[in-house]
């Protein structure tokens, strides 16, 4: 005996928290990349402009943290 199914194969509920788990993943992605782009223009600058701006060497990854993640 066969029968055919005339609803959809993936419900919408399940199909919006997939979208969601992907579009999640890819901001955590842009995310960490502008973390790190944050991290080596930090880096690359000189002790002295640092220092200008009020930033110590020791200092940069808890700015850049900070710049992209607001905590």
């Amino acid at each position: 005996m066969a029968y055919a199914s005339a609803g959809p194969a993936v419900s919408a509920p399940i199909l919006g928290r997939v979208t969601a788990v992907f579009a999640n993943f890819r901001q955590s992605q842009a995310d960490y990349r502008l973390f790190k782009t944050t991290m080596n223009e930090l880096h690359s600058l000189e002790t002295r402009e640092l220092t200008d701006l009020g930033i110590y060497r020791g200092d940069i990854r808890a700015v850049a943290h900070k710049s992209v993640y607001g905590n």
